[in-house]
């Protein structure tokens, strides 16, 4: 394999280029983790971020995927990166995708973090007796919790809050689920035992709402928020959180 040298690690087994697309606080924060054991390992860490999948960003790629690498961790990568990482034939691992729909003959494997967080989460709810819930986003992307709480026999709602445009993408998701919570307590739609807020933006603007309205946490309703860890997050109230 690769042998490389440095004055204080003598030998490298071998390099890993870390490729991420577009860059978030979780992605970060994961990717520092993951090459500090790889590192302590013996290997050597290399690491680009690709803001777009345009003609320019893909050739970046491309040409990083020149030199020799054991192996790639690509963080959250879109059919078009996987296309290139395929075409190099170096192998490479996945993170961060919950649905894959190219998977290559080079892929080796596949780490979500998420499953387990969905079992912890169902776990809990069996054991608190929780029997309705509501999994509220922006998007669908993150429908793996609504699911392992169907599994168990509880009845789940999706409810999906709107963007804003307002003050960026991330202040848009926030206003949007405070102004989505401030309708369905004006409408009195009952809440469910457990609220399950698979963004942090997204709980930050409903709790502000549910706490203006007079709703206790855990008294009337249950709350579990998770990812972004706790980035943005500036709840009144306590609450359980899966970071992951």
């Amino acid at each position: 394999g690769y042998t490389a040298t440095s004055p204080d690690i003598p030998s490298w087994k071998g390099r890993i280029l870390f490729v991420q697309w577009m860059i978030g606080y979780g992605q970060t924060v994961g990717q520092i983790a993951r090459q500090k054991i790889l590192t302590e390992a013996g290997y050597r860490c290399v690491s680009i971020t690709l803001q777009d999948v345009s003609r320019t960003s893909l050739a970046s790629l491309e040409a990083a995927l020149e030199e020799h690498y054991e192996l790639v961790v690509a963080s959250n990568p879109r059919e078009e990166m996987e296309r290139v990482l395929e075409a190099s034939g170096t192998p490479y691992v996945v993170s961060h995708v919950l649905r894959r729909k190219f998977p290559g003959p080079h892929c080796r494997g596949m780490f979500v973090q998420d499953r387990l967080a969905q079992t912890d989460l169902a776990r809990a709810a069996l054991k608190a007796g929780v029997r309705t819930a509501a999994c509220v986003d922006f998007t669908d992307a993150n429908d793996g919790y609504a699911a392992a709480l169907e599994k168990i026999g509880v009845s789940v709602e999706r409810w999906r809050t709107p963007v804003l445009d307002c003050g960026g993408k991330l202040e848009g998701v926030r206003r949007g689920a405070g102004e989505y919570f401030v309708k369905l307590i004006a409408d009195r739609v009952k809440l469910p035992d457990l609220l399950v807020f698979t963004d942090d933006y997204v709980a930050d603007g409903a709790l502000f709402a549910l706490a203006a309205a007079g709703v206790r946490i855990p008294q009337d309703v249950r709350v579990v928020t998770l990812y972004n860890c706790g980035l943005g997050l500036s709840s009144p109230q306590e609450f359980a959180r899966i970071e992951c």
